[in-house]
């Protein structure tokens, strides 16, 4: 018997799709910096001043590598994505835009499964907005059927405290497919209690200030101050000067808050229907 050819692990397949060319401007543009990388990473550990420089070469190369898969995603062109995206890790395996990106690729080309082990490899990092990969990832258990996985992603996105309109009316969406209408239906109030309102809005500005600048010894003040206005309450007076600003930025909000209000009343007429059986 001939030997088996090796397969490596991490190539999915993807469907089929006609890779984008890139101009020689813009292999320009991409390469300089990763030149630089490529030299740092090699010589970063016997010349310590390059080591630290090095990670943040490594950064900007990877971000600019990820920038243009997410064109080409926009594009369709998912092979050329993926291609940009492995290699976004060789140049920083803990990069979490790449795997969240990847994540993308295999939702559009119908692959759940592999979107979400790969939204896992993300949500196992440290980055700042695990409530929306949390929540992303209980929408794809959702999809599959596996509603009490989703709802426990739900909850680890709550516990972020960002996000919470969403996350709400998600849980509510789920606890509905269950048939679980009393909590369907505290799931929508919690929604609704939730919608973009001043107060509601800063709260949430100052939960992300403290995610943030959570262990930052240098902006620990600013932690601190976060903090501190969480635990002391917010008065009238300070939220009054927002007050223009967010009317405009959430007038259309109000389309949101009339589906809840349907999706409120749906939940009760389900839970009456349910008690007079």
């Amino acid at each position: 018997m001939g030997k088996k050819k090796r397969v490596k692990k991490e190539k999915i397949p993807i469907p089929p799709v006609p890779i984008k060319r890139s101009s020689p401007l813009g292999w320009i543009v991409l390469l300089g910096p990763l030149f630089i990388v490529s030299f740092t990473l090699l010589f970063g550990r016997s010349i310590p001043f390059l080591k630290e420089q090095a990670a943040v070469e490594a950064e900007d190369a990877a971000e600019m590598v990820c920038r243009a898969a997410e064109e080409d995603i926009r594009a369709g062109n998912y092979q050329s994505a993926y291609g940009r995206l492995m290699y976004a890790l060789q140049i920083k395996p803990d990069y979490a835009d790449a795997y969240i990106n990847l994540g993308k690729i295999y939702y559009l080309s119908g692959d759940i499964p592999a979107a979400i082990n790969w939204l896992q490899k993300a949500v196992s990092l440290d980055l700042p907005q695990k409530d929306l990969v949390f929540n992303n990832l209980g929408l794809l258990y959702a999809q599959q059927g596996e509603y009490q996985t989703a709802l426990a992603m739900f909850e680890r996105a709550l516990a972020t405290g960002l996000s919470l309109e969403q996350i709400y009316s998600n849980i509510g969406k789920v606890q509905l497919s269950l048939g679980n209408y009393d909590k369907a239906e505290e799931a929508f109030q919690a929604a609704l209690d939730q919608r973009p309102t001043v107060r509601n809005l800063y709260l949430e500005m100052l939960r992300k200030t403290m995610i943030d600048y959570e262990g930052d010894e240098e902006h620990a003040d600013v932690y601190r101050a976060a903090q501190e206005q969480i635990e002391r309450g917010l008065t009238d007076q300070e939220l009054a000067a927002y007050d223009d600003e967010i009317v405009a930025r959430f007038g259309r909000s109000k389309q949101r808050q009339v589906e809840l209000e349907r999706s409120l009343a749906y939940a009760r007429q389900m839970k009456r229907g349910e008690g007079r059986r």
